[in-house]
């Protein structure tokens, strides 16, 4: 009995010395993660405070507020927690408060959520690339400092590292050369989005559309150049390679969206290949277009046409199933060109 009394005494002092070793590593990287943000020009401002003894590993950052001069972006908020097991310090949850403040430079924005918190899988090394991730939201609502507004009911953001030719869905294209140095499987679901009144004007203007869009979601496996790891905030975004959209869907009143398809993008971020719209009631999109100004209106005539006579083609005149292709940097609708493709290129 003694024995096993001196066993528990010293194991619950060496799990005790083990948790005060990790708490004060955690800290101390932490606060020498802000000192190396500033010396690059960076506001990275907060308290740090460790706790969660003896099981957990609770990092809770008071009043953080941080900018990176480069991209002009800035955060805010109140607190910002990472809880995690004292065993598994690379599985943590994240935590956001329920306000918090992003600005860009086109935009300040007031973001205010009932529940917003992630489970984050890291690799176990000083890196630490990103395995898997889990965000969702709830109640989440936008507010401009120009005015506008713009909420959702609910929404889950998940990312997964894949092996290259892993995708979800089948038929993902694998393409022949060197591939991207990390893929990642991401799903984004949202449900209930309500856009800026503003903007529903505009697009809308004869009021026959609902205010919100019932779903909207994303399905699809992306390569980059690297793996996300720690660099991504440090240092520069990894920059996507190699895009296979397995399901692209938004629902809005009668109008029924969907895209797939796959693009090769190059290192100055223009991409190469096809993605096939699929679109119901599709009248109603290129209204929506024309009032958006993406498609001048001078040529809705023309373009009304000529899709009218691609959708023919399938037996339904309502639903229209047509590629857009991309190829040395412009985009084709079908036969109508679009002009110059996007550079896909994350800052």
């Amino acid at each position: 009995m003694r024995i096993l009394l001196i066993l528990i005494v010293l194991a619950a002092s060496l799990w005790g010395g083990y948790w005060f070793v990790g708490a004060s590593a955690l800290e101390s990287s932490t606060q020498a993660w802000l000192q190396q943000r500033r010396a690059e020009g960076w506001q990275a401002d907060a308290q740090v405070d460790v706790r969660g003894f003896p099981n957990r590993f609770d990092l809770t950052l008071d009043k953080p507020a941080m900018a990176d001069p480069d991209t002009g972006v800035a955060w805010a908020a109140p607190f910002f927690q990472l809880l995690a097991m004292s065993w598994q310090p690379n599985h943590v949850i994240a935590i956001w408060p329920d306000t918090q403040t992003i600005q860009t430079p086109l935009s300040r924005l007031t973001v205010n959520t009932e529940k917003m918190q992630g489970s984050l899988v890291f690799d176990a090394d000083s890196d630490l690339a990103l395995g898997r991730s889990v965000i969702e939201i709830d109640r989440m609502a936008l507010t401009a400092e120009q005015g506008w507004t713009a909420d959702l009911d609910s929404a889950q953001f998940s990312v997964r590292r894949i092996e290259e030719g892993q995708a979800d869905a089948p038929g993902a294209a694998k393409a022949q050369g060197a591939g991207p140095a990390a893929t990642y499987q991401i799903d984004l679901d949202a449900d209930d989005l309500r856009l800026p009144p503003q903007a529903v004007a505009a697009l809308d203007p004869s009021g026959r559309l609902p205010e919100r869009i019932g779903t909207l979601s994303l399905k699809a496996s992306v390569g980059f150049d690297r793996p996300w790891d720690r660099r991504a905030i440090e240092d520069s975004r990894p920059q996507p390679r190699r895009i296979n959209l397995t399901g692209v869907r938004a629902n809005w009143g009668q109008l029924d969206l969907r895209a797939a398809g796959d693009l090769e993008v190059d290192a100055e971020g223009i991409p190469e290949g096809r993605v096939t719209v699929k679109a119901q009631n599709w009248r109603e999109i290129l209204a929506l277009a024309v009032n958006a100004g993406t498609v001048p209106r001078g040529m809705a005539g023309t373009i009304e046409s000529v899709l009218g006579m691609l959708a023919g083609s399938t037996g339904d005149t309502n639903t229209l199933d047509v590629p857009i292709t991309f190829a040395g940097g412009r985009m084709m609708f079908g036969p109508i060109p679009l002009g110059m493709a996007p550079r896909l290129i994350l800052r």
